[in-house]
């Protein structure tokens, strides 16, 4: 083949994979939706909401680093699930929401296919073969249907890209392998979904020694390609170091680290993995994949390939099943999976792997007819009868694995058994190559053909994805008179939401910038996480959950007494939650009715499409002075039990964690009074106190060791106040108090993204100058 027919067969196979990946997405993804998931929708109740918020400040020129709208505040750029610095999501500085979300999927999706097709083609297979790897991977299976959770399908995408990097590794360009992986990982990682990202990384380690194995490489190069591999996941993890450390200090204070579960703590809700093995199996490639992997195993020259795919292939596939197979043994010892929610979120990479594997099925087939043929192949291949048999013995195996063959599989099996057979004869009668050639040309047509009418042919994904959903998203886009009234309110409010699909979601504090008491957010802090359980639930809040405390504030299907509840509202006061904001079917909640009675709440503004406002007349300010401080006990029940007395009044007596910085005068105040808030910005507050006698400033805003404060221009510690708050000692007189949020970790996270990133650069350079001057050389 002439280099401009290589470059002509280049193009026309990298535009047919992505229209056809493009097509399928659009028709049977994202316009096929009818009903709405059963789960609840995380795209528009968590990232959609997420971006507009995060991507707004970033637009201000505001680094979003704290998000001071929900759980009396959360460090925002440790919550990772949003990407902030992930470079597609730059989209969202130009787009509409929506447009940049689905332009980013499609983009991903682009990407994912052509690099399929180029690794499939840098592995030796023909286009075709290399065509049916990227189909199988971008339209049926796990990936596709990952759309609605835009972090994870981000992700999932960098699979086949650091599978290009690892063969060059393996093939001795370790300067070019060591910056395609390094960039792979830290890519993956500021896309957001490090659990995926993990997995990767343990593939690509698996795949690189495999593949060694089948390079038949020397002990020396395979050392330095093993010590290349761990120099690209630290590259890696230094180019995300912007996100990374800051996530690591959050999780040092969370309420979950990196600690070890139980089944239980992995499995909360349920085993999702009722699908047998091959079943799972049969949903990854369909039929027709199937059939072609036996091929691959009994054909060819590539059946080493074929080999290292269904072996890492079955394996992650027998991960994804959790505790059903004795082989999640061996997923445990592996650090940190054991840490991780969920194994089954695995699945995508036995997805890559079977699909590349009934690839290599489809090459062995094409190569062994052109032998038969007398055509240029020089592989060896065996007599027609063996291809037949190999298609029939992929028909049984196809009955015997699924345990439910249904008659339709028959048809693809069937067909893909008829045209080998009948080109296999073809090709041992006929001695003209030409004419060979053409028919095992349109044979592999025709079996991509087959895969490309089971895709079509399977149930499309039918469930409402957010791009379509113009009614949902319209809660985020249409401010109401009380959005814009708690918009310009110092205090909190507590969103009170009713179903799957309330009115009032609760991100739209985050999106009209008013604070919030509760909302979903993973990433919060240990102090968060016990003081709203303690809210909730009293003294058995703080006992090991099966569920880690995601941020929810929520009284409608807590199956929490209103009576004990109002028992605790104190400390729904003290973390001045002023307002109650419900949804308008707040009526068919006789919990909340009861709690509202209880409470005393009175009615403050009516919403006649969306529901009703609240006011809770014994809220405290968020920001005011005692002049009392007490050591608080060290028991956190004992601590949020004295708390939660309904006499309990923080202007007269607080709790400090450690010594209080001051000593109460004689005659001073028995009561400290409302302090005045100058400055109130997401990661600036500034408060203006008049102190009568030494005492104590509590700002009612979640303590968190990242803030910095000072006094009248000089800088003095925080202290933890009350268990969730923050308090600063001052002096007699007036003074001006400035808390700034600076975590170290961000710049020393971004210092090492900066040297990452260099580095990379600089490696990729050498690449290429090597290249340049040597082009034959496989050498880094």
């Amino acid at each position: 083949m002439s280099r401009l027919d290589g470059k002509r067969s280049a193009l026309l196979a990298g535009v047919a994979i992505v229209a056809l990946a493009s097509a399928n997405f659009l028709l049977r993804v994202l316009f096929s939706g009818t009903k709405l998931p059963g789960m609840g929708d995380d795209m528009l109740h968590y990232y959609y909401p997420s971006y507009i918020a995060i991507f707004a400040h970033m637009a201000e020129g505001n680094l979003a680093i704290w998000n001071p709208y929900q759980l009396g505040g959360v460090p925002w750029l440790a919550a990772l699930q949003t990407g902030v610095f992930y470079p597609p999501h730059a989209l969202h500085f130009f787009m509409h929401p929506a447009w940049a979300i689905g332009t980013s999927t499609l983009l991903h999706l682009a990407v994912a296919a052509i690099a399929c097709l180029v690794l499939a083609r840098r592995l030796g297979l023909l286009w075709l073969p290399a065509l049916l790897f990227g189909l199988l991977f971008t339209s049926r299976g796990y990936f596709p249907g990952l759309v609605a959770f835009p972090n994870l399908f981000e992700v999932t995408a960098w699979l086949p890209i650091g599978c290009l990097a690892v063969v060059a590794l393996a093939r001795g360009s370790y300067f070019g392998g060591v910056a395609g992986l390094g960039l792979c990982t830290g890519m993956s990682l500021l896309a957001g979904y490090p659990q995926c990202t993990v997995y990767e990384v343990y593939f690509w380690g698996a795949f690189l020694l495999l593949m060694l194995v089948h390079e038949r490489r020397s002990a020396r190069d395979s050392a330095i390609a093993i010590g290349c591999l761990f120099a690209s996941v630290a590259l890696g993890a230094a180019i995300a170091g912007v996100m990374l450390l800051p996530a690591y200090e959050v999780s040092r204070e969370g309420s979950k680290g990196l600690e070890s579960l139980d089944e239980r703590g992995m499995y909360p809700i349920r085993d999702d993995l009722q699908s047998s093995f091959y079943g799972s199996l049969l949903r990854h490639i369909g039929a027709p994949g199937l059939s072609l992997i036996a091929a691959g195993l009994f054909l060819g020259r590539r059946r080493g390939l074929a080999l290292i795919f269904l072996l890492l292939g079955a394996l992650t596939l027998a991960f994804s099943m959790g505790p059903r197979t004795p082989l999640f043994e061996l997923y445990l010892l592996l650090p940190p999976l054991d840490s991780f929610r969920f194994p089954h979120r695995i699945k995508f990479v036995p997805h890559f792997c079977f699909a590349f594997a009934a690839a290599v099925g489809l090459d062995a087939i094409m190569r062994t007819l052109r032998v038969r043929d007398g055509g240029e192949s020089k592989d060896p291949g065996p007599s027609w009868p063996a291809v037949a048999v190999s298609a029939g013995v992929a028909f049984l195996l196809l009955l015997r694995l699924t345990n439910s063959f249904r008659p339709y599989l028959a048809f693809y099996v069937a067909g893909i058994g008829v045209l080998v057979a009948g080109a296999a004869w073809w090709s041992r009668t006929r001695s003209n190559s030409e004419a060979g050639r053409a028919v095992t040309g349109g044979v592999a047509v025709a079996i991509v053909a087959l895969v490309l009418v089971e895709i079509w042919a399977s149930p499309p994904l039918r469930q409402r994805v957010f791009y379509t959903d113009t009614a949902a998203r319209r809660v985020y886009h249409r401010p109401t008179p009380v959005t814009e009234f708690l918009a310009e309110q110092e205090e909190r409010t507590w969103i009170h939401s009713l179903g799957l699909y309330p009115t009032y979601p609760l991100k739209m504090a985050s999106v009209y910038r008013f604070r919030g008491v509760g909302d979903y957010e993973p990433a919060n802090l240990q102090r968060q996480a016990q003081y709203f359980r303690y809210l909730m639930k009293g003294p058995e809040g703080l006992e090991r959950q099966r569920f880690p405390y995601t941020g929810g504030v929520i009284l409608a299907g807590s199956k929490t007494d209103p009576a004990a509840l109002g028992e605790r509202r104190r400390l729904l006061d003290l973390v001045a939650a002023r307002y109650l904001l419900a949804d308008k079917g707040w009526k068919q909640s006789e919990l909340l009715q009861r709690y509202v009675k209880e409470i005393g709440h009175r009615v403050l503004m009516r919403d006649e499409h969306r529901g009703i406002l609240f006011e809770n007349p014994n809220a405290l300010p968020r920001a005011y002075t005692t002049y009392r401080v007490e050591e608080a006990p060290t028991d956190v029940a004992e601590l949020l039990g004295l708390l939660a007395r309904d006499e309990f009044d923080p202007r007269v007596l607080s709790y400090s964690e450690g010594d209080p910085g001051f000593e109460p005068a004689p005659g001073a105040p028995k009561r400290g009074r409302r302090a005045r808030i100058l400055v109130d910005e997401a990661s600036i507050v500034e408060v203006e106190a008049r102190m009568k006698a030494p005492g104590m400033l509590v700002l009612a805003d979640t303590y968190h060791s990242g803030w910095r404060a000072t006094v009248d221009g000089e800088e003095v510690e925080i202290r933890p106040v009350n268990h969730l708050f923050r308090g600063v000692p001052l002096e007699e007189g007036v003074h001006r108090v400035r808390f700034e949020y600076r975590p170290t970790s961000l710049i020393a996270g971004a210092a090492a993204s900066g040297i990452g990133a260099a580095i990379c650069a600089g490696l990729a350079i050498v690449h290429y100058m090597r290249r340049r001057i040597s082009p034959e050389s496989p050498r880094g």
